[in-house]
């Protein structure tokens, strides 16, 4: 069970219910989760506070000689025969009160936020009923309201450029540029193009994409914008045995900035599979878990791969760790020119011979 699966289980226990023994371990065992129950705490005593500052009339002192009846509330009963200190179980009351408000507010937030009152949007992007990618939209930051991919088949790829137009009542409206590009085709997706279309989170929208099936759109409001979000990591830093991951990457030669590809991440899973990105001016550059015909052997520590081209040192520095292992191949092509702009994606290993020839 992830942190994101835990969730509504950590809401749940704030709510008095009883959650599943596998939620009741993880939430037991991750500090994460703990964290957030913390949070909760503190975010709750300090509405209370605040509250209290705002009170028209003075709360009235407690009276401890105060008579009692022959029901004992429950905090008294507690406060004067359990045994665990008095000051631990009065601020196990207070984190209860202050739980339950804070979760009443967290369930009020998600629901406005439901409604249109984000300033993200989070997109999932599928290529004829695939594997789907995130495409995060800002509404609010022009530099983070557009988002790019490719991905290879047989005889060639699709390339989809969608870009938040503006937001609507209820929903945004989109421009897309997205077509199926044979191999040996000089075009890019911004030769296509733009139509425009109005999307409701919450909803599933298909754009037919002539050759290669449909473009299903389908995504949610969120307040603020994923760090990982050209990439869906399953809340899970570790790459897997087979992966090649690169997120956000920049590539360095010396200590100038080839390229920065700010938020785009690309992940190559299973054999043959190849990270790729395209630098205008200074050629292709593909990385891969196993040899290619031509590519030299770079060194992976962490999240930095270094390399060394025609006697230059390079260093790939990404957001995360980029493989399990510590070889990776790295293969420059100097004279191809897949297209007028920066590129970064993931494709087969048999794809890139014909691509290559086809713009020497």
């Amino acid at each position: 069970m992830t942190c994101n699966d835990a969730t509504e289980f950590v809401s749940a226990l704030c709510d008095g219910e009883t959650i599943p023994r596998e939620a009741a371990e993880h939430i037991g065992a991750c500090k994460a989760c703990q964290a957030v129950l913390t949070e909760y705490l503190e975010i709750g005593t300090e509405l209370r506070r605040v509250a209290s500052l705002a009170a028209p009339e003075a709360v009235r002192p407690l009276s401890l000689k105060r008579k009692r009846g022959p029901m004992r509330a429950f905090w008294q009963t507690g406060w004067e025969s359990m045994r665990i200190p008095r000051f631990a179980f009065a601020t196990l009351l207070v984190g209860i009160v202050a739980l339950s408000l804070s979760l009443a507010l967290a369930k009020v937030h998600a629901k406005v936020n439901a409604h249109g009152e984000g300033n993200v949007v989070m997109l999932t992007v599928a290529v004829n009923h695939g594997r789907p990618y995130p495409c995060p939209l800002s509404t609010v930051d022009n530099r983070q309201a557009q988002c790019d991919r490719g991905e290879g088949f047989l005889s060639g790829h699709v390339s989809y450029r969608i870009r938040l137009i503006s937001k609507e009542k209820d929903g945004v409206k989109l421009g897309v540029r997205a077509g199926f590009f044979f191999r040996g085709d000089t075009r890019g997706v911004a030769d296509l193009p733009e139509r425009e279309y109005f999307y409701e989170p919450g909803e599933t929208l298909e754009i037919e994409v002539a050759g290669a099936g449909p473009l299903t759109l389908s995504g949610e409001w969120m307040d603020y914008m994923p760090y990982f979000g050209a990439m869906n990591l399953e809340n899970n830093l570790e790459p897997g045995p087979d992966e090649l991951r690169v997120i956000s990457p920049v590539l360095l030669k010396a200590k100038e900035v080839v390229i920065d590809f700010g938020g785009s991440s690309v992940s190559a899973r299973g054999k043959g599979s190849v990270d790729y990105f395209y630098v205008p001016g200074d050629g292709l550059y593909e990385f891969s878990l196993s040899q290619l015909p031509g590519a030299i052997q770079g060194h992976a520590e962490n999240n930095r791969l270094t390399f060394t081209v025609d006697g230059q040192l390079l260093t790939l520095i990404t957001g995360a760790p980029i493989a399990r292992g510590d070889e990776v191949w790295v293969l420059h092509t100097a004279h191809v020119k897949p297209a007028d702009h920066s590129v970064i994606g993931t494709e087969h290993v048999n794809h890139l011979v014909p691509r290559k020839k086809a713009n020497d």
